[in-house]
């Protein structure tokens, strides 16, 4: 159990409390200097001190110990020297010298500097005294009014010109004055005060309330106070007399007494908590509060038995008098009312409180029987010895009863209990009743007082049971409010549980304690350091605090939150404000841009949010945040950081260079998946339908020529997408050099504006992609046009002669579609690879010499032109003059074959090998 109200007894430090108390008269003009920082500075001045010198506390704050503002031109220097060395050894010293107030009046001080140490014997302060000497002193040279004052003055005049005795006893008194002042500023080591933390001591013969002897000694009064409450009720109605009870008693009246002794020198607490020891405070409030109570409680009613005759009414007086005793029930008041506020010992209590009145009330029922009924033989005593077969008998030749028959006193009490107890508890079991009318009263009053005791103590008893339930109660409460909850308004079962499930957790972690609520109660600075021990884990291992002063430690912990998620929870929304910088104690995260899991956080010196140091203004989150894990978060906002480091200049820069984001929410991650287009294109044509064959086109080909140039297309596209590029390069893989207007006419009917961003350059070739798709349904049923009427103008070539089987090449047919084939991947490839000039000589076809065209560069070994495909210019240029070769032939209506036709039937075979 705790000892009591113990008032304020925390450590102090009453160093300057104790300066104050022994600086009164002589010491009252004194300073405290800093001892450790260089310069010495004084802070604290007394008020005797600024009167005596003329300056304000705020002038002489921060100026040096060493009083060098009182210097002047008289001032010895040899003796500012010896100051100045005795603060820099940090030595006690002793001077007198002349001093000059804040007027310019110079004055004889006596300085004394004294050195304040710690508990670990670190010269803490400087305590710095002054005297005004200047009575005692010669006169100043200078001042008018300067030497003796008063009669010191006034005696050196008269004597002046009187004997060297009456000179010499002067001066021995002077002198005798001087060392008497010395002698008083003298404080060593021993006598300082020290500068420490230390329990407040209490004077001599003064006994402080929470100690062990004086808690041991009011356990032992309580205990006998609670003996005096049950034998005297006994001891009176029974009428039961021994020798060895009468001792105890004596005994016990005695150690009352001594406590009240006691008492007159016991601390107390005061009314503002604080604890009082002054003897005078104590003796009086004792005589104004316990004390005449104690008294009469107290007094060895018991020795008037020895002392006086034991007839019948001194009898019944000491019996009156015994029940003073009852008083000492004030005692417990004083003692168990610290005690109420637990639950268990309140039910103790009421417990005790209800068996001690059934107790009283059974010694009043047995004296009722005895002195107000005398034994009536209709009275329940009478009864209860005919019961038992002890009956009360007359004695001998009178009508007067023999008290020494009937029942044994153990029967009378026991009985007399039981019939209380059966009242108290409104039972009433009836073998014991009431039958006279004192007892018929007695019993209704018994009854009542039953009934208040009864509801109140079984009253406490379930408000105990509730107290104790108090906290899983509550628990279940918000349990079912969630689940009423979740039912009205028909959240989702996964939400449902979710919630529950952060409660619980919660719960888990703190007990259903408000961490506020708790810190509402506490001064700034206790709120500071409970947290600082809170965020104790990020204060002390993340680096950007790691170089934080304690200062600076209490000032941010005091704007730390700390939050417990739940696996799933969202911490940030995407687009959110970036307002809150996290930092993670325990658990793991996951960061997402879209579907896409972009980061992950787990470690203990992780840091999300947005970097305050380098972004003037507070950004919108790119991403969201989810627990992964029972995450535990410690977060704090925005601008109350930065008014901290605005504060705090030093750490700023330390903190902006030791901060490390690991994931700043701002950034938005390029994310660029490989699309399938190109191989769910190929998909859809292995499943659409062959078109209807002719006769000459190449086996199992399902794709024109204009299907592979939007094949070619989406190639080229999937490679816009496989990262960052640049304007040429998009306008390199959307319309490559190598294909001809009249073939991407069609198909792309106007360069597109290029924007800025890679994301409205996707945006852009997605929508090209669409038209192009739609135009290549177009170009599909021309193509099919002009594959058939190039096939009619080669049967007809072939009718005529014109066109042979080369060697290698098959037929005609296979000829032309090898080199038509060639052309489209020559549209595809811009870079194609070349083959070894002897292979090519090998597969090259002669022709005549009237089909050499004007683009040619030479003549080959066997007459035939070569082409010039050296350059990429050359290679347009041939590709242009096929295709308009083609065209013309076309237009023309039953027209001999162009001879120009055969050459560039040619290009389509020769053009890529």
């Amino acid at each position: 159990m705790p000892v009591g109200r113990r008032g304020l007894v925390v450590p102090q430090n009453t160093f300057l409390e104790n300066v104050v108390r022994r600086s009164n008269g002589l010491h009252s003009l004194f300073v405290l200097g800093n001892a450790q920082i260089m310069e010495n500075p004084i802070v604290y001045s007394s008020d005797g001190f600024c009167k005596f010198t003329g300056y304000t506390r705020a002038e002489v704050m921060k100026k040096n110990c060493d009083c060098n503002f009182l210097f002047g031109q008289q001032t010895d220097p040899e003796t500012i020297r010896e100051l100045h060395n005795a603060l820099q050894a940090k030595t006690a010293i002793q001077k007198e010298f002349i001093a000059y107030q804040k007027d310019g009046t110079p004055m004889w001080v006596l300085f004394h500097l004294g050195p304040i140490k710690n508990e670990k014997g670190e010269v803490m302060l400087f305590l710095v005294t002054l005297k005004d000497i200047t009575e005692f002193k010669d006169p100043i040279v200078g001042t008018d009014n300067g030497g003796p004052k008063g009669w010191a003055r006034l005696n050196k005049t008269l004597t002046r010109h009187k004997s060297v005795l009456v000179a010499f006893k002067q001066k021995t008194t002077t002198q005798r004055n001087a060392q008497q002042i010395s002698s008083l500023m003298s404080l060593n080591d021993d006598v300082l005060p020290d500068y420490k933390l230390d329990v407040p001591h209490t004077p001599p013969r003064v006994i402080l309330h929470y100690t062990t002897f004086k808690t041991t000694w009011d356990w032992v009064i309580l205990f006998l106070t609670l003996y005096t409450t049950i034998s005297v009720p006994f001891l009176v109605c029974f009428a039961f007399e021994h020798d060895a009870v009468s001792v105890l008693d004596l005994l016990v009246d005695w150690m009352f007494l001594a406590d009240i002794a006691l008492n007159f020198h016991t601390t107390y607490v005061g009314k503002d908590g604080e604890v009082i020891d002054d003897l005078k405070m104590i003796r009086w409030n004792y005589i104004r509060s316990w004390f005449f109570l104690d008294l009469v409680s107290s007094l060895p009613y018991g020795i008037l038995t020895y002392v006086t005759n034991s007839s019948a009414s001194m009898t019944t007086l000491l019996g009156f008098l015994k029940v003073f005793r009852l008083l000492r029930l004030g005692r417990v008041a004083r003692k168990i009312d610290k005690y109420l506020e637990y639950g268990a010992s309140t039910f103790f209590l009421l417990m005790l409180s209800f068996c001690l009145v059934a107790h009283w009330f059974a010694c009043l029922f047995y004296l009722i029987a005895t002195h107000y009924d005398n034994y009536d033989p209709n009275g329940w005593l009478q009864i209860l010895g005919n019961q038992v077969g002890t009956p009360y008998k007359m004695k001998n030749g009178t009508n007067e009863l023999d008290l020494t028959t009937g029942p044994t006193i153990a029967s009378k009490y026991v009985s007399a209990l039981y019939y209380t107890l059966t009242s108290l508890t409104t039972i009433g079991f009836g073998n014991i009743s009431p039958n006279t009318t004192a007892e018929k009263l007695f019993a209704s009053i018994t009854m009542l007082l039953g009934a208040i005791l009864f509801s109140l103590i079984f009253g406490q008893v379930s408000a105990i049971l509730q107290q104790a339930q108090k906290n899983t109660a509550k628990y279940h409460s918000i349990i079912d409010n969630m689940k009423q909850f979740s039912k009205l308004y028909k959240l989702p079962a996964n939400l449902a549980t979710r919630t529950i499930d952060f409660f619980m957790s919660t719960w888990a972690m703190n007990k259903g304690i408000d961490t506020d609520e708790v810190l509402k109660y506490c001064p700034k600075d206790l709120q500071a350091d409970i947290c600082v021990h809170l965020n104790r884990m990020i204060l002390e291992n993340n680096p950007a605090f790691l170089d934080a002063s304690t200062g600076v430690k209490r000032a941010i912990a005091r704007n730390f939150w700390i939050s417990h998620v739940a696996p799933g929870d969202r911490i940030i929304h995407h687009g959110e404000s970036l307002d809150v910088i996290y930092f993670i104690a325990r658990g793991s995260l996951e960061v997402k841009q879209g579907e896409t899991v972009v980061g992950l956080l787990g470690r203990n010196n992780d840091v999300f949010g947005d970097n305050i140091c380098h972004e003037p203004t507070v950004g919108q989150s790119a991403v969201d945040v989810f627990a992964l894990t029972y995450c535990d978060l410690h977060w704090i906002q925005r601008d109350a950081l930065i008014e901290v480091l605005e504060f705090y200049p030093d750490f700023a820069n330390k903190f902006t260079k030791n901060l490390v984001l690991s994931y700043n929410l701002r950034d938005e991650l390029k994310i660029r998946k490989r699309t399938p287009k190109l191989e769910i294109a190929n998909e859809e044509q292995r499943d659409r339908p062959t078109s209807v064959p002719f006769r000459h086109r190449k086996q199992n080909r399902k794709l024109s020529l204009v299907e592979e140039l939007a094949q070619n297309y989406e190639f080229d596209d999937n490679q816009v997408d496989g990262g960052d590029t640049s304007e040429a390069e998009i306008d390199m893989m959307v319309l490559p050099k190598t294909r001809t207007r009249s073939m991407t006419s069609n198909i792309v009917r106007a360069r597109p504006d290029i924007p800025e961003s890679g994301t409205d350059v996707l945006s852009s070739l997605s929508e090209m992609k669409g038209e192009v798709r739609r135009e290549i349904e177009v170009m599909n049923m021309k193509m099919t046009q002009l594959e058939e009427q190039i096939s009619t103008i080669i049967t007809i070539l072939k009718s005529q002669g014109h066109l042979h089987s080369p060697r290698g090449y098959g037929s005609p047919s296979t000829s032309f579609d090898k080199g038509r084939m060639s052309a489209t991947s020559y549209l595809n490839d811009t870079s194609p690879p070349e083959e070894a000039p002897s292979n090519k000589k090998d597969k090259e076809e002669p022709l005549p010499e009237w089909l050499a065209p004007s683009g040619s560069s030479g003549t080959r070994a066997d007459g035939v032109p070569e082409w010039d495909d050296s350059t990429t210019q050359a290679q347009e240029r041939n590709s242009a003059q096929a295709a308009s070769l083609l065209n013309n032939q076309s237009n023309r209506n039953n027209a001999e074959p162009d001879p120009r036709l055969l050459q560039t039937l040619g290009l389509f075979k020769m053009g890529k090998k």
